[in-house]
């Protein structure tokens, strides 16, 4: 409101309705006008309602109308009204509502018509002729009296429901199933409507078709709008036990088609029926059944052993033995275990063609992803900027300990896993088609503990002259799909061996007969290699001192490595090199 104005300003509207006023108190009081200034005090505005005590009765079905399938002559019904005031209603006009115009007419009115106290009188003619501009009509003659302003209801219907199939259909005249296959079962559900202003008896409902049921799912009071908004409800929904239903005005009712397909084919063309006491409401029902099957392969996969830092993966296969293409809708795992994944590959067309089998994803295990406590395999390479102890002749009394500690942890790990069965693991992945659902395929994983040890792990040399050499081979091989580091350290290097070995010893399940120089350094492992890699963590391939070896193994990279022998005594000599 701006200041100083002296013209009054339009803030509302108050309207009272006497049908909600209960109790006499409730026919006055005050309305309250507050502003947002609190400065400003608030406006307090009495108000006084004369609530006459009385009403205009009248005959409801003289001005209910019914629209009949073929146009239908003209009706004139005489309206009288019944007084129950106190008083004389004197009724000065009649004034018809704009969407009533069409097929209303006031005939006969003589304004003003008295009416006395409890007593009857004619007071019009409504005139009615249907149209088809408009199928439904819920509104209301206006009456103006000298008591006040009444509304007489004044109801067009054609008995007739409305329907339409719920999504994820667009074709909302009939129900349309697609394509089938011969061996599969759908549903599709499908709602009628009551916008007539009377209820509506639904006295049955049946199929006409081969292999279609249906069955009530639910009735609730709302419009299109909240039958989509609980379609999740709706769809878990059923009220099979009932066989007819009343639905009143605004109400609506669910129903639930299935086409099961077997021993169908082709084109096949059904109906439901609804039968109500105005019309018996036909739906087409199309569907074509197409004969075959999609299997995948192989139905049960069975993917290579893996581990933390190995991923391993095997193509997924389709075989369509439809006589038509298939469109893929969705591939995915019914497992929540997220080391099982699939990727679709690059290129792939989403249709299976027919008589054909296609390679449509690739399934992966990766033992690494989120495996926490129990990724028992694989240790942080430390960089040059952080401390380690380089093995040499004055290594320090707890680092043979360290090494050991890490070992048993990680075996630890893996045996606690395989001694539950942890190791071998499944999941079921999931294909749906535009014609067949549900197509599984079975995989399954296995955990292992990884070697890069591929040749034998016992080394035998030739009798060796003193002051001579011979050599063997050892070859190892990266089985993970990242780089491994390795260092041959002779076991003499450790400070003290003879605890090392017996805990060797009894891991490996060593001979104890067995006799192992612990200080012997006439074995030397070496390679050849002109061209050393060096890593960014500052690692070098090669001889270092104290005839420790690095190698650099790149993922599945197989290289040899020679151990040569040099007898300084003649004896029996065993040594143990550590990697």
């Amino acid at each position: 409101l701006k200041a100083s104005e002296s013209k009054y300003t339009k803030v509302a509207s108050i309207s009272f309705d006497a049908s909600k006023a209960k109790k006499p108190s409730q026919f006055s009081g005050k309305i309250t006008v507050k502003a947002k200034e609190k400065s400003y005090s608030k406006l307090e505005i009495p108000y006084q309602a004369e609530v006459l005590d009385g009403y205009l009765g009248f005959d409801h079905a003289a001005t209910l109308f019914h629209i009949r399938d073929s146009p239908a002559d003209p009706v004139e019904r005489p309206i009288y009204l019944t007084n129950t005031f106190s008083f004389a209603i004197l009724i000065h006009d009649v004034l018809l509502p704009e969407e009533a115009k069409t097929m209303f007419k006031v005939h006969n009115f003589s304004k003003p018509v008295l009416i006395l106290p409890n007593e009857s009188g004619y007071i019009f003619t409504l005139f009615f002729m249907p149209s088809t501009l408009s199928m439904h009509i819920d509104n209301n003659i206006l009456l103006i009296t000298n008591a006040s302003k009444f509304h007489l209801p004044v109801r067009v219907y054609t008995g007739f429901l409305d329907y339409f199939v719920l999504p994820p259909k667009i074709e909302e005249r009939f129900i349309d199933f697609g394509i089938l296959s011969a061996t599969e079962a759908s549903n599709i559900l499908f709602a009628i409507i009551n916008s007539n202003p009377i209820e509506l008896a639904i006295k049955s409902w049946h199929i006409i078709g081969d292999g279609l049921s249906i069955e009530l799912v639910a009735t609730e009071r709302g419009n299109r709008t909240t039958i989509i908004a609980s379609l999740p409800e709706l769809e878990k929904s059923s009220l099979s036990d009932q066989s007819s239903v009343i639905l009143a005005s605004g109400y609506f009712a669910v129903f639930r088609v299935k086409l099961t397909a077997k021993k169908l084919e082709g084109i096949h063309d059904g109906a439901i029926q609804i039968t109500t006491d105005y019309e018996i409401l036909t739906i087409p029902v199309k569907a074509v059944i197409a004969v075959g099957s999609l299997t995948c392969f192989p139905k049960h996969m069975v993917l290579p052993p893996s581990f933390p830092g190995k991923v391993v993966h095997q193509s997924l296969n389709i075989m369509n033995s439809f006589s038509q293409k298939v469109k893929i809708q969705q591939i995915r795992s019914l497992s929540e275990d997220v080391r099982f994944y699939y990727k679709r590959l690059r290129g792939n067309k989403e249709d299976l063609e027919p008589g054909k089998k296609s390679k449509i994803a690739n399934i992966y295990f990766d033992p690494g992803l989120q495996c926490g406590d129990h990724c028992y395999v694989g240790l942080p390479f430390l960089s040059k900027s952080e401390p380690k102890v380089q093995p040499g002749v004055a290594m320090q009394e707890d680092t043979w300990d360290a090494d050991w500690d890490l070992h048993q942890s990680l075996f630890k790990g893996w045996m606690g896993i395989k001694e539950n069965s942890g190791h071998r693991l499944s999941a079921l992945f999931e294909v749906n088609t535009d014609l067949q659902k549900n197509i599984l395929s079975k995989i399954t994983a296995e955990l292992s503990w990884p070697s890069i040890i591929s040749s034998p792990r016992h080394l035998k040399f030739p009798l060796t002259n003193t002051n001579c050499s011979s050599e063997e081979e050892i070859t190892l091989e990266n089985p993970a799909d990242v780089p491994v580091y390795i260092q041959f350290i002779p076991l003499a290097l450790y400070s003290n061996p003879s605890v090392f070995v017996d805990k060797l010893i009894s891991r490996f399940n060593l001979s104890k007969v067995a006799k192992v120089d612990l200080r012997t350094l006439e074995f030397q492992v070496f390679r050849n290699s002109a061209h050393p890699l060096q890593s960014s963590t500052g690692f070098t391939e090669g001889l270092s001192r104290h005839s420790i070896l690095n190698l650099i193994l790149k993922p599945g990279e197989k290289k040899s490595v020679k151990v040569k022998f040099t007898p300084i005594h003649i004896q029996f000599t065993i040594e143990l090199f550590l990697h």
